[in-house]
């Protein structure tokens, strides 16, 4: 499971915590021991001058208190860390085809961005929009509606190797990640997209078939951050769409200018 900037940040932190706790435990046994304290000794001493007080029971008592409290504590982590798990998913995945939500994407997106920096690669960002997704909804109920989502993130999903990162941005929406150091990898979103539309998706109520309009934007060669990348690669999806609709819109020399970076596909 892919996880988000906070989740990293929640694991590196517990991590560090947990280390500086064995030192503070280290470090406290082996200065009662270069100091001499004799902590049991002087506690023995003191319950035998104080037998009236039933030290012993006492002491008995928060023995086994300790015990009981240190078994809570452990299944209540257990139920936090159940409960943070849920409340995670809710918040980054999708609930009906399960993939990655738009949050979840961006925050992706963000760290891709960032390691491609780092290690001078690059990294395309492909929009995916299904063409008639109301009408295939409006035909065959809701249900199967959503059915056909999950078939499609489902296959999406199988078909992108590492590291390749797919998630439903809202509707009949998909967003597709993929980090490169080549123009030869992109081959591998075309073949992408011509096996995620090739074979059609069998529901209950039979067999559809689907096309979809598709924009790509490249890091860094059209964009640099978030914002303009996601701006970038749904324009040419815009305009393929309407260009199916028999509408001609207008383009800007930037796309005109660079196909590569501007792939556009209507596939079906």
């Amino acid at each position: 499971m892919e996880q988000t900037t906070l989740s990293k940040q929640v694991k590196k932190r517990s991590t560090r915590e947990f280390y500086f706790a064995i030192f503070c435990v280290v470090a406290l046994t082996f200065g009662s021991i270069a100091a001499d304290f004799e902590a049991f000794e002087l506690l023995y001493e003191f319950t035998r001058v104080h037998e009236s007080w039933d030290l012993d029971e006492i002491l008995l008592f928060l023995f086994y208190a300790g015990i009981v409290s240190t078994l809570y504590s452990i299944r209540r982590v257990g139920d936090i860390k159940r409960l943070n798990k849920k409340v995670t998913h809710l918040a980054y995945y999708d609930t009906v085809t399960q993939l990655p939500n738009r949050s979840f994407a961006i925050d992706q997106l963000k760290q891709m961005l960032r390691t491609s920096k780092r290690k001078r690669t690059q990294v395309a960002v492909a929009f995916i929009d299904f063409d008639n997704f109301k009408t295939i909804n409006d035909t065959f109920g809701h249900s199967q509606g959503d059915e056909l989502l999950k078939q499609i993130g489902q296959r999406l999903s199988s078909e992108l190797n590492d590291p390749g990162f797919v998630a439903r941005l809202g509707g009949d929406e998909f967003l597709v990640l993929m980090q490169f150091s080549d123009h030869q990898a992109l081959s591998q979103l075309d073949q992408l997209f011509s096996r995620a539309s090739k074979r059609p998706y069998v529901l209950s109520s039979g067999e559809v078939s689907v096309t979809f309009s598709i924009g790509v934007a490249l890091f860094p060669q059209d964009a640099a951050t978030v914002p303009s990348l996601l701006k970038r690669q749904i324009l040419p999806c815009i305009t393929l769409s309407l260009a199916a609709r028999g509408i001609s819109p207008i383009t800007t020399r930037k796309w005109e200018s660079n196909p590569v970076s501007a792939i556009n596909w209507k596939l079906g």
